[in-house]
């Protein structure tokens, strides 16, 4: 993973962005035998950082929120597939998964749902541009 495309303009989010891309650079060169204590210091650095960014993201309303945490917990599922295939001793899919799979899921992530996030917390997105996005309120999807 390369810095630039984990760059939003977000202080809050590059920082993290920036810690995740040099740990998954550290896991891309890692002997098989770090993976397992690799896999839980990126998961722990993912977990941590979603946390980060869904408290921003909350905070400042982000109209894609709920769409987002979804795309975490579909992230964070990964993980505990690698947690898998380590437990089976499938080391080849667990580095597969770390140096490969999850990283390209990361950039996805970040070129999407992220990039949406960082042009509305800039300012680049306003209420109008994303006025459909937003799922009904529970009131009027009862009703």
């Amino acid at each position: 993973m390369t810095n630039s495309p984990m760059m939003l303009g977000v202080p809050e989010m590059d920082e993290d962005h920036l810690a995740i891309a040099a740990l998954f650079a550290r896991i891309a060169t890692a002997d098989d035998a770090e993976l397992p204590a690799l896999l839980v210091e990126a998961e722990t650095a993912t977990i941590e950082h979603f946390a980060r960014e869904e408290a921003l993201m909350a905070k400042h309303d982000v109209p894609i929120l709920f769409c987002h945490i979804a795309q975490h917990k579909k992230l964070l599922a990964e993980f505990t597939e690698a947690h898998a295939e380590l437990a089976a001793g499938r080391v080849d899919l667990l580095s597969d998964m770390l140096r490969r799979v999850i990283p390209d899921l990361i950039l996805a992530h970040v070129a999407s749902v992220d990039r949406v996030t960082s042009m509305w917390l800039t300012g680049v997105l306003g209420a109008d541009d994303v006025a459909g996005l937003r799922l009904p309120e529970p009131s009027v999807a009862a009703g």
